[in-house]
């Protein structure tokens, strides 16, 4: 049975509505069963695409996000420009070939009893489409991975494997079907080296039997000088160049100052928070509390280690969405007769501490240190820090080595010197060498390893001072 999730735009064009899958529990659990193992064999085998991100353990978009980030610092800072080109594909789950999944499934050496079974799984099925209690006919489906499956995004990952096998002069990320392609740019040539490679990529989706919505692909070159990059797609359409643009949820800019995506961040943080006051009348301590961090934290804080403001004036601007919203909490409020309203009459810092929260630039701070020891201890991959013991043999974070070039220009060093790769490993090296310690015991899960780090951080930030607005209260030594 097919429900249609409604995902944005007009509620009346079938376009904008999501077909999902629902399949009984037993199934699913059977589904558990198999992704389980062949996640196992792909991992063992190295099977994976390393460019894909989407639906894999240990990755996700900001680990996307920084791998692309570093690439386009480095570019720049070798003197070159950055022209990226993000793809989108055309009902990308819906319209997978199953026989090409099979085929690339004997290809990983995925056959027997257990290609059999995904057969059937992809095959045998119809579908039916429910629109409130109103059910159509049945229709077989011929074409795509179930959405809402258990085994339908691994299938979608393997038919993904070989996206950027013929790409050999450009780099080619993907987070599930969002696929981007980008290459520096120093001079004509490299422009079209990249069109190259993006034809290969054509190439490869017409021999899949996957379609590109063209209209929507965009076109985003990092760089100070006037050039406007001219890309085609396979129908020979050029591709819209923008000055930014969302990129799994983040706003980035081709200036990289992330100004568009801190002014959205800070207007959602207050609108939601507006919701939230007028929807719940009471303003007991406790419900504050969770409405602050289920729904105004969360729409604040996504990506952050990524788009992290390094400029005063932006981070009280964000501070200021918490700090408005404790105020409204009664026990913080006293009755002023002169005014005829309640006013709060607990300083910001005050409310933190009584609270037992952060301040949203103390929480990003502890992002970014807990990103670092799961780079560490390897729970995420490795951007390409050094992690090395020093003389006591607890570990420190080396940060990015920056090329050796005549001039990078001040606001790309303002980039790098404002990013994880700057300000993550001077963060975890300035805490004391009990927490940078290692595990000993090399059984303990990491999971495990990261819940104890996580509890020994929280200790030893509950003794440093959290005074939001001043240069205390960064941990940046």
């Amino acid at each position: 049975m097919i429900t249609p999730i409604y995902k944005g735009g007009i509620k009346s064009k079938p376009a904008n509505y999501r077909p999902v899958a629902l399949t009984n529990h037993l199934t699913k659990l059977f589904e558990r069963v198999m992704r389980k193992q062949i996640v196992n064999h792909l991992n063992d085998h190295n099977l994976f695409n390393s460019t894909q991100h989407g639906f894999r353990a240990g990755r996700s978009t900001l680990t996307q996000l920084l791998n692309y980030y570093d690439d386009i610092l480095f570019y720049l800072e070798m003197g070159k420009e950055v022209d990226a080109i993000y793809l989108d594909f055309a009902k990308a789950f819906d319209k997978v070939d199953h026989g090409i999944i099979l085929h690339k499934l004997k290809q990983m050496c995925i056959g027997g009893k257990v290609l059999m079974w995904i057969r059937t799984f992809l095959k045998s099925r119809q579908q039916q489409v429910r629109v409130q209690q109103v059910l159509s006919d049945p229709v077989t489906v011929t074409s795509g991975v179930p959405q809402g499956s258990v085994l339908g995004p691994l299938l979608f990952l393997i038919l993904m494997s070989d996206i950027n096998l013929n790409v050999t002069d450009a780099k080619v990320g993907s987070y599930a079907d969002d696929t981007r392609t980008w290459k520096g740019i120093a001079s004509d040539a490299d422009t079209s080296s990249l069109q190259q490679q993006l034809n290969s990529i054509y190439v490869w989706a017409d021999t899949n039997n996957m379609s590109f919505n063209e209209t929507k692909f965009e076109c985003l070159s990092f760089g100070k000088s006037n050039r406007i990059p001219i890309y085609k797609t396979s129908s020979n359409n050029a591709v819209e160049v923008k000055e930014s643009l969302r990129d799994l949820g983040i706003t980035i800019e081709n200036n990289l100052t992330f100004k568009k995506h801190i002014l959205a961040t800070v207007t959602k943080g207050h609108r939601m928070a507006g919701w939230a006051l007028r929807t719940f009348i009471s303003r007991d301590q406790y419900l504050m509390k969770t409405l602050l961090k289920s729904l105004i934290v969360s729409q604040v804080e996504y990506g952050c280690v990524i788009w992290g403001p390094y400029n005063q004036q932006q981070i009280n601007e964000l501070e200021r969405v918490q700090s408005r919203f404790t105020s409204r909490i009664a026990c913080f409020n006293r009755y002023d007769a002169t005014l005829d309203k309640y006013i709060c009459q607990v300083t910001y810092d005050e409310r933190l501490k009584q609270l037992g929260i952060y301040s949203l630039q103390r929480r990003r701070e502890r992002y970014a240190i807990i990103y670092m020891y799961k780079v560490l201890i390897g729970l995420v991959p490795n951007p390409g820090f050094d992690c090395y013991p020093d003389n006591r043999t607890q570990w420190k974070i080396r940060s990015k080595m920056i090329p050796a070039t005549s001039r990078v220009p001040t606001w790309i060093k303002n980039a790098r010197n404002s990013s994880l790769f700057v300000t993550g490993p001077v963060m975890f090296n300035s805490l004391p060498y009990q927490l940078r310690e290692k595990e000993a015991n090399t059984q303990i899960p990491l999971k495990l390893q990261l819940s104890n780090f996580k509890n020994a951080l929280d200790k030893y930030l509950s003794n440093i001072p959290d005074v939001p607005g001043t240069t205390r209260n960064s941990l940046i030594q």
